[in-house]
């Protein structure tokens, strides 16, 4: 939906509801755009269509040129934007003139706050459209939002009739379309609340501001887990239990998804909000990574449905210490993609979308290695603002600032991007957006950096050893040692946790049935998980020495003892396809050990089984040839 076409009278009116639902399954819907049985947003499609048209483009969190194509194409016709009084020399290339004209205060926003006589629209109404300021009364409370907004930043819209308490709400909403349509102001959804937002665009801070030096910060409400490497761990266990089934487009059915969310750990809010990591993407990235790492096959069941289950490696590396499964996780993400040999191109799992630099452009940077130099540049130990360090190595270590200039016909894909003659801003857009994904795809699912909030309420992170590993393949790291004196076995089975422990959540879960999130009773101890657990490959004393380990106190009597004796009591049974020779009578069976010379053996008098099913060719000659048919 474009945001020209939407009834804001009507938005206004249906934010209440909005904000009545659980901050859970609100990015649930933004993420899928499919509402839960029920809910509000399921009844109010066109207000659930604007949320998701505003929530594609994150103007205000992510200010780009790439992000201001991005909306306008979503939002503007080729009339509209040419209206703009753009100069004929740029309307084969419309977008940088645009950019470059509407995001100026001084040239654009200021003209228009100062008009006092309604002449300022009739420069830009786009041929065949009606006029967007028709009245006074609606330019004047255009211009004072847009003059709010100019001081304060972004306003959430839901505070707009409270700001504009004598402003008609007809009125309020002809203003808040004719900001948009004017580009004087952008709407977006913000990320950390969830919350429709309405702004300017911002102005980045001079580039010697945005390039000083990192400076320690003190961090609070410390985030850090190797989510991913649980997550693939949670899949896994699950599927051995029961396959899951794939849609056509290799994403999960809603149960699937279900089984593997509920098992998952639960991210502070304000991680999931700033990062936009959903619990399902979380789930699909977990089972897309399996498949990947060969820890899980695709197969074909009856029907044309495909299951995945789980492969013979990923057998071999579920009973293995978190450290070294994560280890291996890591291994996987700095190994090159088999098969790829484009000349000058970096299509590695390090990276989180491929790079291809064309052989004509001559010797390509090494993308992989200065994304790496950026994050090892901050000190170990050392939590530092993540915007400071984008915008840093955006400005000074760019690799890409070598194309500024070059002449001639080139092209240079990174990701969805397309490089070709890009300017300064777009340089560091590039380079800043794959920095940030970096972080985002690679080093905060592996327990690369641990993140926090500083004093300003900025986002900042420190680099972990797990992290330093990734980077640079060399050291080591400590992962999944959990503190003592946090975790309870209750002589019922029942494991409570005193304190959070992500560790020792993501170990005990392999053999244990989980009951519950944070602190309390997570778990219970039962027979069904310990054969479960049997099933993987773990043994009695993997379990033990787990509990062992992580536990404030020693292991009641009775649950060791129970636990020893539900896994001695296991048995592994081995199948083999057989090839069965049913004779009418046993002279006939008889006749066939003959002439099968050693081939087949007698299971009963009238039964007889081929011992190598391959060669039922031969027999099928020898036995003909002796008067028996096949």
């Amino acid at each position: 939906m474009k945001i020209l076409d939407i009834n804001w009278n009507g938005f206004l009116g249906s934010l209440a509801e909005w904000h009545s639902l659980p901050f859970d399954e609100r990015r649930a819907f933004l993420r899928s755009g499919q509402a839960d049985a029920g809910s509000p947003l399921e009844q109010h499609q066109p207000f659930a269509r604007v949320m998701r048209a505003l929530y594609a483009n994150p103007v205000h969190e992510a200010p780009s040129r790439k992000t201001f194509d991005e909306y306008i194409d979503a939002h503007f016709t080729v009339n509209e934007k040419f209206a703009f009084g753009t100069p004929q020399a740029a309307r084969s290339d419309i977008h940088p003139a645009l950019f470059k004209k509407v995001i100026s205060r001084n040239d654009w926003v200021w003209p228009f706050v100062t008009d006092a006589t309604m002449e300022w629209e009739s420069l830009y109404i786009a041929f065949g459209q009606r006029r967007y300021l028709p009245t006074l009364l609606v330019l004047k409370a255009t211009q004072q939002i847009v003059e709010l907004t100019a001081q304060d930043g972004p306003l959430a819209i839901s505070k707009l009739p409270e700001q504009f308490r004598g402003v008609a709400p007809a009125v309020l909403a002809a203003a808040i379309q004719a900001s948009l349509r004017y580009m004087l102001l952008f709407a977006s959804i913000r990320g950390e609340d969830l919350e429709p937002v309405i702004g300017p665009w911002p102005i980045p801070a001079p580039q010697a501001e945005r390039a000083r030096e990192f400076s320690p910060v003190e961090a609070r409400d410390v985030y850090h887990e190797a989510f991913l490497l649980e997550d693939m761990t949670e899949a896994l266990s699950a599927c051995i239990t029961e396959p899951f089934r794939l849609r056509a487009d290799s994403t999960l059915y809603a149960k699937a998804w279900k089984q593997i969310g509920t098992a998952m750990s639960v991210q502070p809010e304000w991680v999931t909000a700033t990062f936009r990591i959903g619990r399902e993407d979380r789930a699909d990235v977990a089972v897309t990574f399996l498949q990947a790492t060969k820890l899980a096959d695709v197969r074909k069941a009856g029907g044309g449905e495909r299951h995945i289950t789980v492969s013979e490696r990923g057998m071999a590396w579920l009973p293995r210490q978190a450290k070294e499964r994560l280890k291996d996780l890591v291994h996987f993400f700095r190994t090159r993609v088999p098969g790829h040999h484009v000349t000058g191109s970096f299509s590695y799992h390090f990276l989180p979308y491929p790079v291809d630099w064309p052989s004509y452009m001559g010797q390509s940077p090494d993308i992989p290695k200065a994304v790496a130099a950026a994050f090892l540049d901050v000190p170990a130990g050392v939590f530092v603002a993540l915007k400071n360090l984008l915008d840093r190595n955006s400005i000074e270590r760019n690799p890409l600032a070598p194309l500024m200039g070059r002449r001639g016909f080139y092209s240079i894909r990174i990701g969805r991007h397309l490089l070709s003659k890009p300017d300064e801003e777009e340089i560091e857009s590039v380079w800043h957006r794959l920095l940030s994904e970096f972080l985002i795809q690679r080093l905060l699912p592996l327990g690369g950096v641990a993140v926090g909030i500083g004093p300003e309420k900025e986002i900042c992170f420190s680099v972990t050893r797990a992290g330093r590993y990734l980077l640079t393949g060399e050291g080591d790291f400590e992962y999944g040692a959990a503190e003592a004196a946090e975790v309870v076995v209750q002589p019922n089975f029942d494991v409570v946790f005193l304190s959070q422990a992500t560790s020792a959540e993501a170990e005990i879960s392999r053999f244990a049935e989980r009951k519950g999130r944070k602190l309390g009773v997570l778990f219970h101890i039962s027979k069904k998980s310990i054969l479960s657990a049997a099933n993987i490959g773990l043994t009695a004393n993997n379990v033990m020495e787990v509990l062992t380990r992580v536990c404030a106190r020693e292991v009641p009597a009775n649950v060791e003892r129970e636990i020893r004796g539900w896994f001695a009591a296991c048995r592994r049974v081995e199948t083999r396809n057989a090839l069965l020779l049913e004779c009418p009578d046993n002279e006939t069976a008889l006749r066939v050990l003959a002439a099968a010379r050693g081939r087949v053996r007698a299971l009963s008098e009238t039964v007889l089984e081929l011992k190598n099913t391959g060669e039922r060719a031969a027999l099928t000659k020898k036995l003909r040839d002796s008067g028996i048919f096949l």
